[in-house]
């Protein structure tokens, strides 16, 4: 840049006036360079998911593997049948998971409920859970690489109905990954189908128990919806939330 001659007080007010403009753009160059130049955060990389399930038991057990890599997140989600039980506790390979959040239908007919832990070990080894009372529950492992670890998960919103089809909103932001979770009970109706640009990650019924889970890309609003099939309502409960990637 070519200074001007003579100093300031010397200097007539527009000359004054184009020399600050001048350094001003410079400034502001500078700064948008090197905010251009910064690196991209990773994007979100599903692993894998891994069902497991118990009848009547108040402590269950199954193996799950989680792969090598970067700011690894793994999420449990449990569905369970019937009014006041709830899980007590989750871990895996011996670290606590967190609880994130749960929801129940109207009547408490099932409940569906959130845990997740950052950077679980990689390899394979059990997640243990530990119920308030005996029940019929089925669990989802879900493991993920590339999640924020020091904030990796917007608010979880919860809704709930008393026939289906079940809805459910959250917030989220382009590169997030947003999930969902819903339980349904009906002595003979199931959840049948993801809505559109949802990726299913878990699906099962029995006896008048359902549950289901899907995933899809984060933008300024996420909607997850999943149709009943079957002649009666379906009481139902739906959670949703999404994964920060890292760097977010």
């Amino acid at each position: 840049m070519i200074e001007p001659t003579g100093s300031p007080e010397s200097l007539a007010p527009s000359t004054q006036l184009r020399g600050l403009a001048t350094m001003f753009g410079a400034l502001c160059l500078t700064l948008s360079l090197s905010l251009g130049a910064a690196p991209a955060g990773a994007a979100i990389e599903h692993d894998r998911d891994t069902n497991g399930g118990g009848f009547g038991d108040q402590l269950g057990d199954f193996v799950v593997t989680v792969a090598p890599g970067d700011d690894r997140y793994l999420l449990v989600t449990v569905t369970i049948a019937g009014a006041g039980a709830r899980v007590i506790s989750v871990d895996y390979a011996g670290q606590s998971l967190g609880f994130i959040g749960a929801t129940a239908s109207p009547s408490q007919g099932c409940r569906l409920e959130w845990w997740g832990l950052s950077g679980p070990p990689v390899g394979t080894a059990a997640v243990r859970l530990a119920f308030s009372a005996r029940v019929l529950s089925g669990t989802t492992a879900i493991s993920y690489r590339g999640v924020e670890p020091r904030w990796p998960l917007r608010a979880l919103v919860a809704t709930a109905g008393m026939a289906g089809p079940s809805r459910v909103s959250t917030p989220s932001a382009p590169g997030e990954v947003v999930l969902d979770g819903v339980c349904g009970v009906a002595s003979n109706s199931v959840l049948a189908m993801a809505g559109g640009g949802q990726t299913a990650r878990w699906h099962w019924s029995t006896g008048s128990l359902s549950s289901a889970g899907s995933q899809q890309v984060g933008g300024a609003e996420a909607t997850a919806t999943w149709t009943e099939s079957g002649p009666a309502s379906l009481e139902w409960a739906a959670t949703a939330f999404a994964l920060r990637p890292t760097g977010a």
